[in-house]
C-alpha cells in the first residue's frame, strides 16, 4: 500500500486523484447535486430574469407577494458576475447549476493546492480538503436538495477560495476581489478574515499585511464607482435591505446552537485546538486578534434571515485556524486533527435553517443516500 501512495504521488495527476476522491466522498455522505437531480431550467423568476437579463434592475418588478421572497429578489440586482457566467452557460444549452459546479470544483482544488504547498503534506491538503468538501458550504455551491433555486453562490465562494490560493499575486487578487463584490456583497464580511490569512502567511509582516490590503481596497473602490456609473446609466433603484437588520437576532438565537455549528461542523476542533495553543504559549495578541475576527464573522450570520447560506462565506476561518496550528503540532499531529475534524463532518448532517417567524430547518439528503437505497430496491 506504501509502494503504491509513493507511486501515486509522483503521478502528475496525483491532485485529480486527490480532488475526485474528495468528490466522491462529499457526494457519497453529504451533498446532492443539483444538476444532478433538478431541471435544467430554474423555477425562482427572480433568477429566471436576472440570469436572461444579467443587467435588470429587479426592483422594478413585482413578480412575487411574499416579503422575504421578493426582498431577496431585490438584492440580486448588482450580482452581475454570476448572472454573467449563468446568462452564457444556458444561452448554450447548459444546465443552471453548471457553472456554480464548476465552481465548487473550483473551490476545492484550489484548496487543496492552498494546503499542499502551506502545509507541505498530502495528508494534511487531502483532509483539510475534505473537511471543507463536507459541510454546507458546499451544499450552498452545488444546490441543496430542499431549496435548489439559488445557483448564485458558488461563484463568490470559488473567488474567495482563488484569493486565499494566490498568495502574493497581488493584481490578480485585485480583480478577483472585484468579481468577488460583484457576484455577492456577503464577501465584505468574509475580507476581514481574508486579510487575517495575508497576515499569518506573511509571518506577521506589516511591508506584505499592507500590499494584501490594496487588493479589497482598490477592488471594492472600483466596484463602487462601476456601480454608481452603471446605477446612473440603467436607472437602478437603491437596493432592498429590509431583510438584513439586527431585530432578526431574536429570531436566529431561536436556534443559535445550530447556527453556531453549520459553519465549521467538525472543524470545530482545528479551532479548538488553535485556542489550546494560544493559551498554551501565552500569546494574547493571537488570542485577541483571532477572537475579534471570529467574532464578527460569526456575528454577521445572526443578523440575516437564510443562516445557513451566510455561514458559507466565513469558511476561510477554517483556513486561518489551520494556518495558526503550523507551527505548533507536528505534521503527524496535524493530519490526525484534520483527519477527525472530517470525520465529525462527515459524520455531521447538513441543515438547512432560515429563521423565519419559527425556524425553518430542512435536512440535506447525500446522493449517495439515493444510491445505496436504489441498489437495495435492486438487490431485493
Amino acid at each position: 500500500m506504501k509502494k503504491l501512495l509513493a507511486v501515486l504521488k509522483k503521478s502528475r495527476f496525483f491532485i485529480f486523484l486527490a480532488c475526485g476522491s474528495i468528490v466522491i466522498l462529499a457526494i457519497l455522505f453529504s451533498i446532492n447535486p443539483a444538476i444532478v437531480n433538478f431541471e435544467r431550467d430554474i423555477s425562482d423568476d427572480y433568477y429566471r430574469q436576472k440570469i436572461q437579463s444579467p443587467f435588470i434592475d429587479l426592483s422594478t418588478t413585482e413578480i412575487d407577494s411574499d416579503e422575504g421572497t421578493r426582498s431577496h429578489g431585490l438584492k440580486l440586482t448588482p450580482r452581475i458576475f454570476p448572472a454573467l457566467l449563468i446568462h452564457f452557460a444556458t444561452n448554450h444549452g447548459q444546465h443552471v447549476f453548471l457553472v456554480s459546479s464548476v465552481c465548487w470544483l473550483l473551490l476545492l482544488s484550489t484548496t487543496y493546492t492552498f494546503s499542499k504547498t502551506h502545509f507541505e503534506s498530502d495528508a494534511c491538503a487531502f483532509f483539510l480538503t475534505l473537511c471543507i468538501a463536507l459541510m454546507p458550504v458546499s451544499n450552498v455551491c452545488v444546490g441543496f436538495t430542499s431549496h435548489p433555486w439559488k445557483p448564485f453562490d458558488g461563484t463568490p465562494l470559488a473567488l474567495l477560495s482563488c484569493i486565499i490560493c494566490f498568495q502574493k499575486k497581488y493584481l490578480l487578487q485585485t480583480l478577483l476581489y472585484f468579481l468577488a463584490y460583484w457576484s455577492d456583497e456577503r464577501v465584505l464580511v468574509a475580507t476581514p478574515v481574508l486579510l487575517a490569512v495575508n497576515f499569518y502567511l506573511g509571518k506577521k509582516s506589516l511591508g506584505h499585511f499592507l500590499l494584501s490590503c490594496l487588493g479589497p481596497l482598490i477592488g471594492f473602490a472600483a466596484y463602487l464607482v462601476l456601480r454608481v456609473s452603471i446605477s446612473a446609466a440603467l436607472q437602478w433603484n437603491t437596493p432592498d435591505m429590509s431583510m438584513v437588520n439586527f431585530s432578526t437576532i431574536s429570531l436566529t438565537t431561536q436556534s443559535w446552537q445550530l447556527a453556531l455549528w453549520l459553519p465549521f461542523q467538525g472543524a470545530w476542533l482545528i479551532i479548538l485546538f488553535a485556542f489550546k495553543r494560544f493559551f498554551n504559549k501565552k500569546n494574547y495578541f493571537d488570542l485577541i486578534l483571532m477572537s475579534a475576527i471570529s467574532l464578527v464573522a460569526i456575528s454577521s450570520i445572526f443578523i440575516v434571515f437564510d443562516t445557513t447560506r451566510a455561514s458559507a462565506f466565513i469558511y476561510p476561518l477554517i483556513i486561518l485556524y489551520a494556518i495558526a496550528i503550523k507551527d505548533s503540532y507536528s505534521k503527524h499531529a496535524r493530519v490526525r486533527i484534520f483527519a477527525l475534524s472530517s470525520f465529525v463532518s462527515l459524520l455531521s448532517p447538513n441543515f438547512f435553517l432560515i429563521a423565519m417567524g419559527t425556524p425553518n430547518i430542512c435536512y440535506d439528503t447525500p446522493l449517495g443516500y439515493y444510491l445505496l437505497k436504489s441498489i437495495a430496491k435492486a438487490i431485493i
